[in-house]
């Protein structure tokens, strides 16, 4: 994950002053002074200094007064470089000039670094102040400079330092990612009580990117501007993809809104997607949350997402969690199912993770049960356990209907003598969830001489087989195929391994799984 991003120094090449890794701030509070202690000895050097604060801050002569009193702080050792120039950067006299961001990185960069600036260094500090940061925080960078220092001791001063504790200084990453949410979510500038108060909150972690962002998302302020779905969908494209939405993705998602899905289930979607969480370490934010359970959301990957875990780190985690997962080698042979046990790893979510699943032992009477683990903030964590769910039977789908892709199996659950269930269930999954829908089914159930008797439903209603066969058809004109594959090792293979094999095995079933 990328670290917080902070100021590291002045580079001559670049131009950029250092700054504290808490780079915050609170302004210091030197105004115009009042009278100072009266200084018995003229210092000239130090007279310099000020004076020359006033000509290439304030762009004036200094007045005797102003140049008297600032002169007697300085030698009396009352104040320091950093805090005079303060009284002169905060004083009422340059706010009135109203600089633009331009004009006053110009300023800084003539009294703090005594030169003009380069493209490059002014256009990045500029950059900065158009993405939320104060200028206290820019003026910090300068102020705390070497080259300040330099400066300072030329006339014979202490530079001293400046220090800045409002929240909106204390990370450029926090204060970047709150302040775009003010310009992409709500279509204006951030207010600077409240871009102290989010930055705040996501500083001390009360909320997460994905919280904060869903502050804004369904904050009255947003929802009085009774966007329509499809210019909701297209900031939540802005605001948490950082683009513009694709035309098929825009239809598919708006689609769903028409259709009664949920906003709230819709964001979700997105603050959950690897893009979003991506957009959020550009920011140096963790992205690490869980997953939000919804109802349904289209997902739909141009093609496979990167993992969030590296290839080898995943592996390690299973290997070193093989006694919550691992099968015990009496059960798997004495009590194997319909279906044989094994292993599979498989990106049932589409986040970039891959999970393992498991396809345990299980009893004569019905199908082996399915057992899956996920990767939750970098522990191994089973979710669910399903009878009758046969992952070596598994196919993905898209849905043209619903506008997303799911994972479909034939289902067989198995009644002894006496009859069987057999249908066509769809799943999709998110998340630490998942949910199952039966799209079709019907019971065939046996009488004790011998009789069949065929019961047909569809999504557990009782039907007709002329409406049975219709569902059936239907279903298999919704259901577009994909290209894909993943891998399996059988328990008994998996049994005669070593441990060094049983990872090289691990790491052929991770490269075994893509889909297109």
């Amino acid at each position: 994950m990328k670290g917080k991003r902070t100021m590291i120094g002045i580079l001559a090449a670049m131009l950029i002053a250092s700054t504290p890794a808490y780079a915050s701030q609170a302004v210091p509070t030197y105004a115009a002074p009042a009278a100072a202690t009266a200084q018995t000895e003229e210092n000239s050097g130090v007279q310099g200094f000020v004076a020359r604060l006033y000509e290439l801050i304030l762009g004036r002569k200094p007045d005797a007064k102003g140049l008297s009193e600032w002169t007697a702080l300085l030698t009396s050792g009352q104040a320091t470089g950093a805090h005079v120039a303060s009284g002169f950067i905060y004083s009422n006299e340059l706010k009135a000039q109203n600089l633009s961001n331009e004009d006053y990185v110009e300023v800084l960069y003539k009294t703090f670094l005594n030169r003009s600036s380069d493209s490059k260094g002014k256009a990045e500090w500029v950059n900065l102040l158009n993405k939320g940061m104060s200028r206290p925080y820019i003026y910090m960078g300068f102020v705390n400079s070497p080259e300040f220092g330099k400066i300072c001791t030329s006339y014979g001063i202490n530079q001293g330092q400046a220090t800045l504790t409002e929240p909106r200084d204390q990370n450029q990453g926090v204060t970047m990612f709150v302040y775009r949410c003010y310009e992409k979510f709500l279509g204006r500038k951030a207010d600077d009580a409240g871009l102290n108060a989010w930055a705040n909150v996501l500083l001390t972690g009360q909320n997460n990117a994905k919280e904060a962002a869903s502050g804004f998302v369904f904050s009255n302020e947003l929802k009085g501007q009774n966007l329509s779905n499809e210019d909701y969908v297209k900031r939540l494209y802005q605001g948490l993809f950082d683009r513009e939405a694709d035309s098929e993705g825009l239809s598919q998602w708006v689609s769903q809104l028409d259709k009664g899905v949920s906003r709230e289930d819709v964001f979700y979607g997105f603050a959950d997607s690897k893009e979003f969480r991506d957009l959020a370490a550009s920011f140096g934010l963790d992205n690490s949350w869980a997953g939000t359970p919804v109802e349904s959301i289209p997902q739909t990957p141009e093609e496979p997402s990167s993992p969030s875990m590296s290839k080898e780190d995943f592996i390690q985690l299973l290997m070193s969690k093989r006694t919550l997962w691992e099968m015990d080698d009496y059960e798997a042979k004495v009590y194997n199912g319909y279906f044989e046990t094994g292993y599979t790893l498989m990106d049932l979510d589409f986040d970039g993770t891959l999970e393992l699943l498991v396809n345990c032992a299980g009893g004569s009477m019905h199908n082996n049960p399915t057992a899956v683990y996920k990767v939750i903030n970098g522990n191994l964590v089973q979710i669910t356990e399903e009878y009758g769910l046969d992952f070596q039977g598994v196919e993905l789908i898209y849905n043209k209907d619903l506008g997303q892709y799911c994972y479909t199996c034939d289902t067989i659950t198995r009644g002894g003598s006496n009859g069987y269930y057999q249908g066509q269930i769809e799943y999709v999954f998110s998340g630490n969830t998942y949910t199952s829908r039966e799209i079709y089914g019907k019971v065939v159930s046996k009488s004790f001489d011998g009789q069949e008797s065929i019961t047909y439903q569809i999504e557990g209603e009782k039907v007709s087989q002329q409406a049975y066969e219709s569902a059936v058809s239907a279903y298999d004109a919704i259901a577009e195929g994909t290209k894909w594959n993943a891998g399996f090792i059988s328990h008994e293979e998996w049994t005669e391994f070593t441990t060094a094999e049983k990872q090289s095995a691990l790491g052929e079933l991770y490269d075994s799984f893509y889909y297109e």
